[in-house]
């Protein structure tokens, strides 16, 4: 009965004062569901248990490799130092081998379609602990001699699309990248493998068949390696083992390198490798800030608390002086704390379930680089029981940092000074000394930081997006085709190129058509060390790495690239004439910066102009075009002709003469008719740029958000600390009235007191924005961590958040009724 009872009289309070309930019901909700919208992230991408079970004992396993006074570097693994690791390591039970591919399924009387694929040595299901829900997964025989058993695993999500779930899928002989296979068992639904978008699986003895044809011989370190730890077996037990089987392992199989390297071996747990460990810590500091900022939420609630309990204060002592004890007085101001908080709670709830959706980080900002790579990131953010059971209990905790205060300071209420003063005045103390105002002058501080933050985010991005990227954006259809390689070797690709090409181009719309191993912007571009002719070889640690582009004739003119001398490709350069190149700016700067680059030989390491018998004249310098991140610079490129060498697996860029998606089906069609090649990755090069952005799209538009909140926070602060300041000090404002004082100046009085306020927070605010920019300047393009004109605006926004909330309390003020005053008085 007691709570009925403080339930509707808060409620009654609450609607009598509905200015306070809104203010606090806003600050709640932005409080709570900035903190649940980054939590949900944070849970993601950092603690979302793994899709696995017993995952705390899975570990990927790395070959680490250390040169003298180097770092150490973490290294895939070759089939042969895999084989010898699982045949010596006694820590694990199992140790399982993965790689993503993406290969081509057909010959099932459907269209053909590129498929996200794993292939994998034959522990790789009993590693995870996965089973299929229709058939099998793969035998021990059908891992152990090459070719000989082309069978297949489809995944649930595969099996439905392309199957309808018929049980006749499994039996049924498909073709992948051309050979035939058949589907031996559907795995469950929601199982993508260790890569996240797996819904193929090969067995490894395939790989030669499909993929790469020394697949099984080859020294490259390519090969991906997960363990299951033994019962009773320690993480650093393993590792301890891992280290000298790593050196014995290239004692028996040493890698081919002229540089003195200390080779061993590690694990790593899977839920540490999911993530890079930089995108770790920025996560977890921005979960930490985010909470910073839900306490100066509770802090300024309570601020606005306490001011009400003032103002009640005459109608607390009443009631005590009733018969009612300070314990109900108690009770009944916390439960209208839990009555905003359950509201603010639920609004912040709907603020996370939007705001996940428009703040969705892009895969760059939480998931795994480098070697990393090969896992998926297991980190999309959304609001799930989890997320919500989060935000239920934030919301019970602000009650108490909230409410309590406010309660227990209206409960120590003195009768007899309450009822000994007249006109609810306490005093007169300057605002610049209550306590709520130091809390203010601390909002403003951190809004400020954050704000100066924000901006110096925004800036970057701006300069980075009218940056020119140096080629012509418009027009451009990009899309990727990957046909088997072990039927379309260096060899037979050009011919391959060739077809495809001359299909592509035939397209009415289309005005011109060239390759390249990645488009502009693009993240998996090649890479080699470059060898000058007539120079002493540097070392190998030392030799400089370079972009290789392997293209069409028509490239440059297809991508608006401007040539600034020199000649362009021809039809005629091709296999068995000499060997032509052409660079971009920034490599004839860097390399020839006081000489002709043009007719200068170069050679590379890898396939293709591997060497001073091979090499490759300089006949064209054009300007530069981004590939990589677009915050990094202009790598040093280096173009060749596909005719003269290259690769089956491409990226076809076309220009277009109305919207190149219009043309995408006769582009699928054309390109079908080379040997029923499928196509994917179908995008413009506007959509492209646009997600070339995002990393520094998301970072500015995160610490914006925040930086919004913190504003938004402080200049609610400063509403109520003037708000109470004036309801204090009516009978002041009504005396300086009546001995002459004009409505101008009490509003001036009022308004100033909120300005020094500001002052002293934007003094503050300076001084943190300067440590806080320190840890962005890796974050920031084109813009100083101290630009003055980001300073400058983003501290005339904070006085003008000030002047704004300031102002209804002081008209307020200076409509004061002298008379009245003074009669109450």
């Amino acid at each position: 009965m007691d709570l009925l009872h403080d339930l509707r009289l808060s409620i009654r309070q609450l609607s009598g004062q509905r200015a306070f309930a809104m203010t606090s019901l806003l600050t709640l909700a932005i409080g709570i569901g900035a903190t649940t919208i980054v939590f949900s992230i944070a849970w993601g991408a950092l603690f979302r248990p793994l899709p696995f079970r017993d995952a705390d004992r899975l570990a990927i396993l790395y070959r680490t490799a250390r040169q003298a006074g180097g770092p150490v570097s973490m290294q895939r693994w070759s089939f042969a130092r895999l084989e010898l690791l699982r045949q010596t390591t006694r820590s694990f039970e199992r140790i399982a081998a993965f790689g993503r591919y993406d290969l081509s399924l057909g010959g099932d009387g459907r269209d053909p379609e590129l498929v996200g694929a794993e292939i994998v040595s034959r522990d790789y299901f009993a590693t995870l602990n996965a089973v299929a829900i229709a058939g099998r997964t793969f035998l021990d025989d059908e891992n152990v001699a090459p070719g000989t058993h082309p069978v297949a695993i489809i995944g649930y999500d595969l099996w439905m699309r392309r199957y309808g779930g018929e049980a006749a899928a499994v039996g049924r002989t498909v073709r992948i990248h051309g050979e035939p296979i058949t589907v031996v068992g559907v795995m469950n639904a929601g199982f993508t493998g260790l890569t996240g978008r797996a819904e193929l699986w090969i067995p490894q003895m395939m790989a030669p068949r499909l993929t790469y044809p020394e697949f099984l011989t080859t020294d490259q370190n390519f090969i991906s390696a997960i363990g299951r730890l033994r019962p009773g077996v320690t993480l650093d037990a393993a590792r301890a083992e891992l280290a000298g089987v790593g050196e014995r392992i290239e004692e028996a199989l040493p890698d081919e390198t002229d540089v003195p390297t200390r080779w061993a071996a590690t694990a790593v747990p899977l839920d540490e490798v999911r993530i890079d460990p930089g995108n770790r810590r920025s996560l977890l500091l921005l979960f930490a800030a985010v909470l910073f900022l839900l306490l100066l939420a509770c802090a300024n609630l309570s601020g606005l608390g306490i001011a009400r309990a003032l103002t009640r204060r005459r109608e607390i002592a009443v009631r005590l002086a009733l018969g009612a004890n300070r314990r109900d007085i108690v009770r009944q101001l916390l439960t209208e704390s839990a009555l905003l908080a359950a509201g603010g709670g639920g609004l912040a709830i709907w603020l996370a379930w939007a705001g996940v959706r428009l703040l969705r980080p892009p895969s760059s900002a939480a998931g795994p680089l480098n070697m990393y790579g090969t896992l998926g990131e297991f980190s999309a953010a959304s609001v799930d029981l989890r997320v919500l059971g989060f935000a239920v209990l934030v919301s019970l905790l602000t009650i108490v940092l909230s409410g309590l205060i406010p309660a227990l300071h209206a409960g120590r209420t003195d009768l007899a000074v309450e009822f000994r003063e007249r006109g609810g005045s306490p005093g007169t103390r300057a605002i610049g000394l209550r306590p709520q105002s130091v809390l203010v002058v601390g909002e403003i501080a951190i809004a400020l930081a954050l704000s100066i933050g924000s901006g110096l985010l925004f800036t970057s991005l701006r300069l980075l997006q009218t940056r020119p990227p140096g080629f012509r954006p418009d027009h451009l259809l990009t899309f990727s085709i990957l046909p088997s390689e072990v039927r379309y070797g260096p060899g037979e690709a050009p011919a391959l190129i060739d077809r495809v090409l001359e299909a592509v181009g035939a397209l009415p719309g289309v005005r011109s058509v060239t390759v390249d191993a990645c488009a502009p912007l693009g993240l998996r571009c090649a890479n080699n060390t470059l060898f000058i002719a007539g120079r002493e070889p540097p070392p190998p640690e030392q030799a400089p790495f370079i972009t290789r582009h392997y293209v069409g004739w028509d490239h440059f003119a297809t991508l608006g690239i401007p040539l600034l001398r020199g000649r362009a490709f021809t039809p005629e350069d091709r296999a068995g004439r000499p060997g032509v190149a052409i660079i971009n700016e920034t490599a004839a700067k860097r390399f020839w910066p006081d000489e002709d680059p043009i007719g200068q030989h170069v050679w590379f390491s890898g396939s293709g102009f591997p060497g001073p018998d091979s090499s490759a004249e300089i006949v064209g310098i054009v300007g530069d075009v981004q590939y990589g991140p677009v915050e990094r610079g202009q790598p040093p490129g280096f173009y060749t002709p596909y005719r003269q060498f290259t690769y089956a697996s491409r990226v076809v860029v076309l220009r277009t003469d109305g919207n190149p998606l219009d043309i995408v089906p006769a582009v699928r069609s054309a390109v079908r008719t080379v040997d029923d090649l499928p196509i994917s990755d179908v995008r413009t090069m506007q959509d492209r740029l646009g997600d070339a952005w995002a990393r520094p799209r998301f970072n500015a538009g995160l610490m914006g958000a925040f930086a919004f909140i913190a504003v938004l926070l402080a200049a609610i602060g400063i509403h109520g600390v003037i708000t109470n300041s004036v309801s204090q000090r009516t009978r002041e404002m009504g005396i300086r009235m009546a001995v002459g004082a004009s409505p101008g100046r009490v509003l001036r009085l009022v308004v100033g007191n909120a300005m020094l306020l500001a002052l002293a927070g934007v003094a503050a605010g300076l001084c943190g924005a300067v440590a806080l920019t320190r840890f962005m300047r890796a974050l920031l393009f084109g813009v100083s961590a101290v630009d003055p004109v980001v300073y400058t605006s983003q501290a005339a926004v904070l006085f003008a958040a000030a002047l704004v909330a300031s102002w209804l309390p002081a008209r307020r003020a200076a409509r004061v009724d002298p008379a009245g005053t003074l009669r109450a008085d």
